[in-house]
């Protein structure tokens, strides 16, 4: 009789450490939906300023295009013209880069999470962001 005895409690003994490795697993598991959570609830807002910050980057290439066109001719103002028309492709390429990545990030915390929360400090100033709350509605 003490063997199946000493049996149920290698059992329960097995069980007790499955049932233990089973929570931690579940809490592990946990810890990093949390953190994919709020990292797709932050980053939508990081691209938005990122996309306003390449819209201010263009303004600023268009303004110093304006005042390179007053300076006489010469090879200097050519490669000054050049180097500045560069600038401003560059930042309205990469604002128009931000859009795409903005929605993708927001469609990824809604497949996973059900939502389209964005978590941010000036998502009430940010012009992707203030679209967004529109669309939501």
């Amino acid at each position: 009789m003490d063997i199946p005895l000493a049996l149920q409690i290698v059992e329960i003994i097995v069980a007790t450490a499955a049932l233990c490795y089973g929570i931690f697993e579940h809490i592990e598991r946990q810890k990093l939906a949390d953190v994919l959570k709020a990292f797709t609830q932050a980053a939508p807002g990081d691209v938005a300023k990122i996309e306003e910050s390449c819209k201010w980057a263009w303004v600023s290439a268009r303004d110093a295009l304006i005042e390179a066109a007053k300076v006489p001719d010469s090879q200097e103002k050519k490669d000054l013209l050049r180097l500045i028309n560069q600038a401003s492709s560059h930042a309205e390429a990469s604002q128009k880069m931000c859009v795409p990545l903005f929605n993708q990030l927001l469609t990824l915390q809604q497949a996973q999470f059900k939502t389209r929360a964005i978590v941010h400090p000036h998502k009430d100033i940010l012009e992707l962001c203030i679209a967004e709350s529109k669309n939501a509605i």
